[in-house]
């Protein structure tokens, strides 16, 4: 599929339908951006900080919690965003909303898509972010291998370069995949 395709089905199989989400303890947002990069389909990633008390090292899409004042999650994930990576993506710029998934930690994260155009500038803040990753999606999705590890418990993982994405990431980064490959 192409990406035309890629946008069209995620616009009809996920619409936004408003925006926001029911909010709560325990309900947090990431933005999955998407954007081409000489015509190549990419993602934004990043490496957390070590020093954070909560996933430290860990890699994962920009967002965290909903916080008292964020109107819903979207504003949450967008909130987020501009904090972790200087990056100002406007709601214009969201197009879906994925089916949420649930962390090891109880909390259930809703996954916003949003198109930047042309590819982000993130600037990552260092009291949050290590790194900032921007794989292309499709080698990315091509690294999936199937994992028996305990620790942390994980049954698949993607791998970009050095770094493992697993958990929620890697299940929010499959139905992205298993969405927007199918024709």
């Amino acid at each position: 599929m192409n990406w035309e395709g890629w946008i069209a089905r995620l616009r009809t199989d996920f619409p936004m339908r408003g925006g926001g989400v029911e909010t709560g303890v325990g309900q947090a947002a990431v933005l999955v951006i998407l954007y081409r990069q000489e015509a190549v389909p990419h993602t934004v990633l990043m490496k957390r900080s070590e020093a954070l008390r909560s996933h430290p090292g860990e890699i994962g899409f920009p967002g965290g919690l909903f916080e008292e004042g964020d109107r819903d999650l979207l504003t949450t994930a967008l909130r987020e965003t501009g904090e972790e990576l200087d990056l100002d993506v406007s709601p214009e710029d969201v197009l879906a909303r994925l089916p949420g998934v649930r962390t090891l930690t109880g909390i259930d994260v809703t996954p916003f898509v949003a198109l930047c155009d042309p590819p982000p500038v993130c600037t990552p803040n260092p009291e949050e972010v290590e790194a900032v990753l921007q794989p292309p999606l499709l080698p990315l999705w091509q690294s999936f291998r199937e994992e028996a590890v305990a620790d942390p418990p994980s049954d698949f993982a993607y791998w970009f370069g050095p770094h493992r994405i697993w958990g929620a990431t890697a299940r929010i980064l499959r139905h992205l995949g298993e969405v927007v490959q199918t024709d």
